[in-house]
C-alpha cells in the first residue's frame, strides 16, 4: 500500500513541475510579442469600435503605422476620418488620441511608436 501512495505522490508532483515548465514557456512567449507589437484601439464617442494589436516593422511614427492597418483620411495633417467615422466639425466632434492613458502631446504624425504602447484613437465632443 505504501508503494501505491508513494507511485501515485511520484506522478502528481512529476505532473506539477511539467505544468509549470508550459507555463514558463508561455509567458516568455506573450512577452516576446508585447515587445514587437502595440494595441491601437478606435472609439467613437468612448465606445470601442475596434481593438487591434499590431506588429510594429519599420514604421517609425503612428500615423504611417494608421495608414497602413486602418482606412483613414486625412487633410493637412490633421485625421479626418478612420475605418468610416468621420469627424463632425458643426458638432464640434473631432479625432483626438491617447497613449497609454495620457493625452497625446504630439500629432500622430511626430509620435514615434515604442512596443507596447496602447494608443486610442476617440472621434468625440472637443471641450474647453
Amino acid at each position: 500500500m505504501k508503494r501505491i501512495y508513494t507511485g501515485i505522490l511520484c506522478s502528481f508532483i512529476t505532473l506539477l513541475m511539467l505544468t509549470g515548465c508550459f507555463t514558463t514557456e508561455s509567458q516568455e512567449e506573450q512577452d516576446s510579442v508585447n515587445e514587437e507589437s502595440l494595441t491601437i484601439v478606435i472609439s467613437v464617442e468612448n465606445e470601442d469600435v475596434s481593438v487591434n494589436k499590431i506588429e510594429i516593422d519599420d514604421t517609425v511614427n503612428l500615423m504611417d503605422l494608421l495608414v497602413n492597418n486602418f482606412e483613414v483620411e486625412a487633410d493637412q495633417g490633421m485625421i479626418t476620418s478612420i475605418e468610416g467615422y468621420e469627424q463632425e466639425p458643426d458638432e464640434g466632434k473631432y479625432w483626438l488620441f491617447e497613449v497609454n492613458g495620457e493625452m497625446a502631446t504630439v500629432g500622430a504624425s511626430d509620435y514615434k511608436v515604442t512596443p507596447g504602447d496602447q494608443v486610442v484613437f476617440n472621434l468625440g465632443v472637443v471641450t474647453e
